[in-house]
């Protein structure tokens, strides 16, 4: 069982051969499968289908069940939560994917947001960061140079996601109400209360050679958190998984 000290972060390849699409596909729900439809493009809709795949597998293996088997409920703004019976035992769980990369962060009993993005160059990343960003946050960008500045981008975008989806909130919880500082990473103001800073944990790590991403974990937060990343392997399953 997962310790409330351990936090777990997957990530996996959303490009995978025609048998395993089709093996993900079929531990998808009927609600996965009427999302997946609403995408335009062929190729977003196959990113979707393979990161709820690729969630099941992880969850299942924590659940001790079916990947197929397991349901969701959702809160007003959508956040996924497994649902009460299929006996989740505090697994609380956060799944994000940028081009070809997905990831999954998994707690216990505390809340968790993970965010990744695909780092690229951006022309209007002065103006973003302006949007979005506080005053501080701004002159980390200015004082950079333009690799730097965009490293420190994603860093504090990738954070900021990782937050508002771990509350719940999503993106209209605000970017620029959720305020950091750098060297290290951490939060330095929350939407709120801002003793609520105490309770949560910070993590961010570059992933393969051109993505970056941040996860954000809950009370009850404690020194003693251990991050393990793991990556996983499609074909290491057999299929298909039912």
């Amino acid at each position: 069982m997962l310790a409330v000290s351990q936090v777990e972060l997957w990530w996996f390849s959303l490009s995978v051969d025609e048998h395993t699409l089709a093996s993900l596909i079929a531990l998808l729900s009927p609600t996965e499968m009427a999302r997946a439809d609403r995408f335009r493009f062929d190729h977003h809709r196959r990113r979707y289908q393979i990161a709820h795949g690729a969630l099941r597998i992880l969850l299942a293996n924590h659940l001790h069940c079916s990947p197929a088997s397991i349901a969701f409920d959702y809160s007003e703004r959508g956040k996924p939560a497994i649902a009460d019976h299929c006996q989740p035992q505090g697994l609380q769980f956060n799944l994000s994917h940028s081009e070809d990369l997905g990831i999954v962060g998994i707690s216990r009993d505390r809340l968790i947001g993970v965010d990744v993005e695909y780092v690229r160059d951006m022309d209007n990343l002065d103006s973003l960061i302006k949007r979005f960003f506080c005053a501080e946050e701004y002159h980390y960008f200015q004082q950079a140079n333009s690799q730097e500045q965009q490293k420190i981008f994603f860093q504090l975008w990738t954070a900021k996601e990782a937050y508002l989806k771990a509350t719940g909130a999503g993106l209209a919880g605000g970017l620029d109400q959720v305020q950091l500082s750098l060297s290290p990473l951490k939060f330095q103001s929350l939407p709120g209360n801002t003793e609520d800073l105490k309770d949560w944990g910070l993590f961010s790590c570059a992933l393969l050679s051109n993505y970056q991403a941040a996860i954000a974990v809950g009370q009850p937060w404690q020194r003693t958190t251990h991050l393990t990343p793991w990556q996983l392997e499609m074909k290491a399953f057999q299929f298909p998984i039912s």
